[in-house]
């Protein structure tokens, strides 16, 4: 039998309410794009995390791509409370911008779960880049988006010419900003940036 932690039964605690929590009203536009994408997909697409915006939201946080899952972790979700070091940073990065995660929406620009010992082709970024064309409709009040890293930076045109207010961001993972207190700086600034293009 293996041990599962007070920490692993929370978080499987908060994926079961994340689960229910896909059929509120914010969220059924943002599941059938989700949908559509996996069918077109053989790889595992996780779900938009229905404790933030949903359609509502007005800051678009696009980081570069899932990690591999384990079988028994199907369900997943893009979420700021992952037990991982990039969603930490996140959580602290939005706090000290003082922006509430009913404004945010977070998603990947290629959102096919990626091998992570294998680099991002320039035929997956193309391909990633272009799924945001079915997304952006889908967000009728998105006034700003952190681009967070060089994939989800090549989607800079396209944001702009939605008139979306584009921010460029080290990503957050915590190999890049947990060493460099340049780069940690940079992340909170470009939050404190579209805090106050939200206010």
């Amino acid at each position: 039998m293996t041990y599962r932690g007070p920490e692993t039964l929370w978080h499987e605690h908060r994926r079961k309410e994340r689960l229910a929590a896909l059929h509120n009203s914010n969220m059924g536009a943002l599941n059938d794009f989700r949908a559509r994408l996996q069918l077109a997909s053989a790889s595992d697409i996780p779900n938009f995390d229905p404790f933030d915006g949903g359609v509502g939201a007005r800051l678009l946080i696009l980081l570069e791509t899932p990690g591999p899952s384990r079988a028994e972790c199907r369900r997943r979700f893009v979420s700021i409370d992952n037990p991982t070091g990039t969603a930490k940073n996140l959580r602290q990065a939005l706090a000290g911008a003082g922006i509430s995660r009913e404004d945010i929406v977070l998603w990947n620009a290629v959102p096919w779960v990626h091998a992570t010992t294998k680099p991002i082709m320039a035929s997956e970024r193309h391909d990633g880049i272009e799924q945001l064309h079915g997304l952006l409709p889908l967000l009728p009040d998105l006034k700003v988006a952190v681009l967070a890293g060089s994939v989800a930076g090549a989607a800079r045109d396209l944001l702009e010419t939605a008139c979306i207010e584009v921010i460029l961001s080290p990503h957050p993972s915590p190999t890049l900003i947990n060493t460099s207190p340049a780069l940690r700086d940079r992340l909170h600034a470009a939050f404190e940036t579209a805090a106050a293009i939200l206010n």
